[in-house]
């Protein structure tokens, strides 16, 4: 006849410890974005956007400048009932942060426009936790705006 043997108790709280922290590291991966950022295809004129880590992003061509993004960023939020809380923009970079019409008092959008070498980078994040199809919803938008 086979002998029984049983774990002793430290083995359980070991196994159940595991279990927990393999749990934190689960959510914390889902909260922060975890895994490889997927591109999708954007709008008709074929641009590509990338979204990882809460925030989607894209680059245009160097005809784009910074502040023709601003205005057609600060257009889209308005039309979408956004708050402008703050636009702070040079002719290099600018940083636009709204309040959603029904959010909570951390909720907000963040639109960031920079010159880069190869033309004009456009990012949307949705602070605090993200939100991919509002990142999409508003970079649409925004692009539709600059005729892209």
């Amino acid at each position: 006849m086979p002998t029984q043997i049983t774990a002793p108790a430290i083995h359980t709280t070991i196994t159940r410890a595991a279990a927990v922290s393999l749990l934190v590291c689960l959510a914390a991966a889902s909260i922060l974005g975890g895994g490889a950022p997927a591109n999708r295809t954007q709008t008709r004129s074929g641009l590509t956007a990338r979204y990882g880590f809460r925030t989607l992003s894209t680059h245009l061509e160097p005809a784009v400048s910074v502040l023709t993004t601003v205005a057609a960023a600060e257009q889209a939020l308005r039309a979408r009932g956004y708050a402008i809380d703050r636009s702070e923009v040079t002719g290099d970079e600018a940083v636009i942060v709204a309040r959603p019409p029904r959010g909570g008092s951390y909720d907000r959008a963040v639109i960031e426009s920079r010159v880069t070498k190869t033309g004009t980078c456009l990012a949307v994040r949705i602070e605090p936790f993200g939100n991919e199809a509002a990142s999409y919803a508003i970079m649409d938008a925004v692009l539709l705006r600059l005729g892209r």
